[in-house]
């Protein structure tokens, strides 16, 4: 009559399990790796809603395209403000890095105040009035500038637009006298999730839920 119970495990199977009580670490580390994957794997974040977290880490170290010291300023001026820099996402840091890139070359030719017009004359004396080709360029750079403030809710009008499309206020609200102030409930306190301003404030679309 045969050994009743379950078939007894070869010794190489019971090397690598272990013992009740006393399962190997080595066994122990790699089911613990196999269940991080696997819960990273399930449940992905999507990196369009991430908002740059720790931001004054990221005004530290901007992109190696930003050289000049004027324009690292730009960055963590532009990074760490308090009303725009919320709005901003993981994928617009490249953008904004180009844009605060031009930002700093427009405030350099402004600062030379370039002329609009020079004289000159022709070969028999007559004075003319040309166009300064280095101020038209200075012009279109500003023109660059101006619209890619619009996408990053660097002015009144972006801003205002930023804030009706997504129901959300940055701008602080004064109490008004003799008015009872209410505590918001837990569930009201948390910041609304929101996306970036660059899709919003292109197109006429609602921001999507995350």
């Amino acid at each position: 009559m045969g050994r009743r119970g379950p078939k007894p495990k070869s010794a190489e199977l019971e090397s690598l399990q272990g013992f009740p009580g006393r399962r190997k670490r080595a066994t122990e580390a790699k089911i613990n790796a196999v269940d991080r994957a696997h819960s990273l794997s399930v449940e992905p974040q999507d990196s369009r809603s991430v908002p740059c977290d720790l931001p004054a880490v990221v005004a530290a170290k901007p992109p190696p395209i930003l050289k000049t010291k004027r324009e690292r300023e730009i960055w963590a001026e532009l990074i760490l403000d308090p009303v725009r820099g919320v709005w901003f996402r993981y994928p617009d840091l490249a953008f904004i890095a180009r844009h605060v890139s031009k930002l700093a070359r427009l405030e350099g030719m402004m600062s030379r105040r370039i002329r609009a017009t020079y004289e000159t004359r022709t070969g028999t004396g007559e004075r003319l009035i040309r166009a300064n080709p280095e101020y038209s360029a200075m012009m279109a750079l500003d023109r660059e500038v101006r619209a890619e403030e619009q996408l990053l809710a660097g002015n009144p009008v972006a801003r205002l637009t930023l804030e009706t499309k997504t129901g959300d206020s940055r701008a602080p609200q004064l109490p008004t006298p003799g008015a009872t102030i209410t505590q918001p409930a837990a569930a009201d306190a948390r910041p609304p999730s929101t996306g970036s301003p660059l899709g919003i404030l292109r197109s006429g679309r609602k921001p999507e839920a995350h």
